[in-house]
């Protein structure tokens, strides 16, 4: 979450974000058989209005990041294509 603090996404926001997504669990219902509940570590919530804002933050930050490191290495073919 602190990704959200870098766009500036207030203290108080985060927080209840943090809240939402603190021991998120779920189970999987696979042919009438429902699995065991385990711990989510990742992503976002389905169907939440959210979760698409939060999925582009990240994006956004993965591109940015991509772009600037690409640009920071300044990539020059080695070979020619004639």
């Amino acid at each position: 979450m602190a990704l959200l603090w870098k766009y500036g996404v207030p203290g108080h926001t985060v927080s209840l974000l943090e809240q939402m997504y603190a021991e998120t669990w779920c189970r999987v219902k696979l042919e009438g058989e429902v699995s065991e509940r385990f711990d989510v570590q990742t992503g976002v919530r389905q169907g939440c209005v959210l979760s698409p804002i939060l999925f582009n933050c990240y994006m956004d930050n993965i591109m940015r990041e991509a772009v600037e490191s690409t640009a920071a290495s300044a990539i020059t073919p080695t070979k020619s294509c004639t």
